[in-house]
């Protein structure tokens, strides 16, 4: 396995130029959440970014009027619009329902998602963790196993041998970074701080989520009793805006950043040892 590893170190035409980086989420909104200062500081770095979305998220709304089709519709269209902001290459839609990802065989959905690696041959890849026991979202927990075993088993030949006759040879993924919610399960921090605005930006273009997930919070905190300045702040995007705020703020103060996301990196033995590309987010701190 070693060996294997570094045959594709060795021979990979990227080890000393830009890397390119695959997003794999659940929902059309999720890489604005949860990576999208990275994301952008690496595209604005000359790195390249695909994002891959499981489910059409047409059940996020509490409008029980609202045609599910067309907001899967609009949906598609703010994460494109919201793509455009951070600068991704190509956004991919598996078009599975939300809510309801687990019912897709996990095979199934590891197969696409190794066929969608090989195909674009990313050196790092974004995702939620499979680990991460605090996320009771079964999308993203679904993905989160889906896209690990993906970027694991991609480089193997024996799995999904019929690729190879698509054209699509193993890939080597050569770093995973998940999602990680706390500072205690990181190991590796961005300094996002010139790039939150822009992620800010790109989260508001998912215009019907900003308006349903403002709507949560405000019920929420009025159920708790929170004050009222703070129940008005929640009422438009602005206070989802803020929250991302406080969150990066947060993450970076430990580091003596003004604001950072955090992940927990996952690599192999041989690739801790040798350095693989110019993506490396401690070294754009």
């Amino acid at each position: 396995q070693a060996a294997n590893e570094l045959f594709f170190y060795l021979f990979h035409p990227n080890r000393f130029g830009m890397a390119h980086l695959l997003v794999i989420a659940a929902h059309a909104d999720d890489l604005e959440f949860f990576c999208g200062g990275t994301v952008c500081k690496a595209v604005r770095h000359g790195h390249t970014a695909d994002l891959i979305i499981a489910t059409t998220g047409s059940r996020g709304t509490a409008d029980v009027t609202l045609d599910p089709l067309m907001l899967a519709q609009q949906r598609d269209e703010e994460s494109r619009n919201a793509a455009r902001i951070i600068g991704l290459r190509e956004v991919i839609c598996l078009g599975y329902g939300d809510g309801f990802l687990r019912d897709v065989p996990i095979n199934t959905l590891r197969e696409q998602l190794i066929s969608e690696i090989r195909t674009r041959r990313p050196e790092v890849i974004l995702t939620f963790d499979p680990a991460d026991a605090t996320d009771g979202h079964p999308d993203h927990h679904h993905t989160a196993v889906a896209a690990s075993e993906a970027a694991r088993f991609a480089r193997l030949p024996q799995y999904n041998p019929d690729h190879s006759a698509r054209g699509l040879p193993p890939h080597n993924a050569r770093e995973v970074y998940y999602f990680a919610r706390t500072l205690q399960v990181a190991d590796k921090v961005v300094d996002v701080a010139e790039h939150l605005e822009t992620q800010i930006e790109a989260l508001q273009a998912h215009v019907s989520q900003m308006r349903f997930l403002a709507a949560q919070m405000i019920a929420e905190a009025q159920a708790l009793d929170a004050p009222t300045d703070v129940v008005d702040e929640l009422k438009s995007a602005d206070g989802i805006a803020e929250s991302i705020r406080r969150r990066a703020v947060a993450f970076g103060r430990p580091h003596g950043l003004k604001a950072a996301e955090v992940f927990r990196r996952e690599q192999s033995f041989v690739m801790s040892l040798l350095r693989p590309t110019s993506w490396q987010p401690q070294d754009i701190l």
